[in-house]
């Protein structure tokens, strides 16, 4: 009740309650549970999964997709891991000198700095600099050296995203642009409300009204505009491989339909399977991914061939664990229950571990 943190096996026994508090969002990497007490949402804890020690541990954890990030076009995030250190903001409901700033921690905990007074919304790094949206000035880009040191405003704008590619932020302001890493050769290129880079083309939209927006297409430095779609109510949600994704959401069912475009232009075709927009995982040679009504768990190749259902579910999927030898899936939708089950990897034996109407 009130939000405790249990713990229950896999198959479905030896529920242990490891802790007292009321924890709000959680999670889980190398064996230690991170988390936000609803109580004080201004200092993050830490269980030791093996211990079961609760420990306050204030920055924001980095997650394994960031840890494993690949090489290549930076995108700016809400932690950085660099060389064992966690670099992050303090995101607290009420701000106090000790949570108000720019912080570093040793992963371990052993120890803890802060670094600068700024707050770092989007953080990305690249060549021995850190480069940080400043949530307390105007959402400026600024970039320091993982010491603090050596801070410096790299571009004047708001900005709601970036993404670094080849000594070049390419952000998003009231307008697309691209400034150096060091701040010189600011470039603003049009209007938008988001964008991508694929296949050397910045690939983005603009607004047209309130329910339709065009997808255009141009060189980096902003040249060559192209318009590839026009006047559609469809939203842009990714762009991989020089192909386009877009979504059409049913507000009436909460149903969403998504469609695919080559960045060339042409017809539009339905996507029958989510695995090409937001693959789960790959495991041993199989990709795991959800059907488009969210309630079956998929299997396939990667290369998306030999298609089955290894689990349904009466509810939408909201999480996918994948654990030594088993799966784990919690569904929820609305006023129905939370559910959590388990099951092996080729869909057999399958079993509702909790079902609780504790959110």
């Amino acid at each position: 009740k009130e939000d405790r943190v249990y713990q229950i096996s896999t198959q479905g026994n030896d529920l242990k309650k490891i802790s007292d508090t009321a924890a709000g969002s959680i999670y889980i990497f190398d064996q230690v549970m991170y988390y936000l007490p609803k109580t004080d949402r201004t200092i993050m804890h830490t269980i030791d999964l093996d211990t079961f020690v609760d420990t306050k541990f204030f920055p924001i954890p980095f997650t394994q997709a960031e840890v494993d990030r690949p090489k290549g076009d930076t995108e700016g995030t809400l932690s950085l891991l660099i060389d064992g250190w966690v670099y992050s903001s303090g995101f607290a409901q009420y701000i106090t000198p000790e949570t108000n700033g720019f912080f570093k921690r040793k992963v371990d905990g052993s120890s803890s700095q802060k670094i600068s007074d700024h707050k770092a919304i989007l953080l990305a790094y690249l060549e021995g600099w850190i480069y940080f949206v400043d949530g307390w000035q105007n959402n400026w880009i600024f970039r320091m050296k993982p010491d603090g040191t050596e801070l410096s405003l790299v571009v004047d704008q708001p900005v709601s995203k970036m993404i670094i590619k080849d000594d070049w932020i390419y952000f998003l302001s009231h307008t697309l642009g691209r400034v150096h890493t060091d701040g010189t050769s600011l470039q603003l290129f049009s209007k938008g409300e988001e964008f991508y880079l694929s296949e050397n083309k910045i690939v983005y939209t603009e607004r047209i009204d309130d329910y339709r927006i065009s997808v255009y297409k141009m060189n980096l430095d902003g040249s060559n505009k192209t318009t590839i779609l026009t006047k559609t109510n469809l939203g842009l949600v990714n762009v991989i491989n020089a192909q386009i994704y877009l979504m059409d959401h049913d507000f009436a069912t909460g149903d969403n339909t998504y469609y695919q475009l080559n960045m060339n232009g042409g017809t539009l075709k339905k996507v029958t399977s989510l695995m090409t927009i937001y693959p789960i995982k790959t495991i041993n040679g199989v990709s795991y991914y959800l059907d488009l009504t969210r309630k079956q768990l998929m299997a396939s190749d990667p290369d998306g061939s030999n298609p089955k259902v290894i689990a349904s579910f009466s509810q939408p999927i909201q999480d996918v664990f994948f654990g030594t030898d088993k799966i784990i899936v919690s569904t929820y939708f609305y006023d129905k229950p939370f559910v959590v089950s388990s099951l092996n990897y080729d869909g057999t034996m399958l079993k509702v571990l909790v079902s609780t109407d504790y959110h």
